[in-house]
């Protein structure tokens, strides 16, 4: 069953200001960026839903909606506390939600002082 959107591989998740496994120094200037491709008109998104958790598969943390057509979202609105973190991005419009993207993760490190 068509669910009105086909991103399987047309969105790509890249975590902006450190490698794709980076520890982040400062998270409060990284953020998560992704591009979007949609393959038919029927295939508008209305929304991008950032998903991250911290075991890799398994994104329990707050959803965080993005509005389209904005295409990044600051670090620090999906991760809050040092720790590692696993996210991923669908995309959403009414009659569905996309395939994740490719998982990506990074650790924010305990502030040093």
């Amino acid at each position: 069953m068509r669910n009105g959107l086909t991103l399987a591989a047309l969105i790509m998740l890249l975590l902006t200001a450190c490698k794709r496994t980076d520890i982040v120094k400062d998270p409060d200037k990284a953020k998560l960026t992704w591009q979007w491709q949609p393959q038919g008109k029927e295939d508008r998104a209305l929304e991008f839903r950032v998903k991250c958790g911290t075991a890799s598969g398994r994104y329990d943390l707050p959803i965080v909606r993005v509005p389209f057509p904005k295409l990044e979202v600051p670090l620090k609105e999906v991760a809050t506390k040092p720790g590692r973190y696993f996210c991923v991005v669908t995309a959403a419009n009414q009659a569905g939600e996309s395939t994740a993207t490719d998982e990506v993760n990074f650790a924010i490190k305990e502030d040093q002082g």
